[in-house]
């Protein structure tokens, strides 16, 4: 399981980003993406919430986020080619509020199936 030291949000008008900065030191997040006004452009099937470990996923595939557990100290986050563990236990609250916020936007059309326990 990876521990985030922080949660980062950006929201602007392309696109929805929410990474969670992985120990040691943030060196590396783990960074969910959406970019809806370009999604009209791609498949059907590639549309939705990419996830990626940067660095380090060196797969240029499209990975596909499929569900989200969001728990009190943990995410469990589902993806096409992998499953990651976050432990969040480190996060300040505002920051895991804010991560709950818009990942909750960007799954609004049921691309990924998100649960906040």
């Amino acid at each position: 399981m990876d521990r985030a030291e922080f949660i980062t949000v950006e929201q602007t008008k392309k696109d929805l980003i929410l990474s969670f900065a992985i120990s040691p030191s943030a060196e590396r997040s783990l960074v969910l993406l959406r970019s809806p006004p370009y999604e009209i452009l791609l498949p059907e099937e590639e549309r939705g919430i990419s996830i990626a470990m940067v660095p380090g996923d060196d797969d240029y595939d499209r990975n596909l986020l499929l569900s989200v557990v969001w728990e009190a100290s943990r995410v469990e986050l589902r993806s096409q080619m992998r499953t990651c563990l976050v432990d969040i236990s480190m996060v300040e609250k505002k920051e895991i509020s804010a991560g709950q916020k818009l990942l909750r936007k960007m799954a609004k059309d049921g691309v990924a199936d998100v649960r906040i326990v």
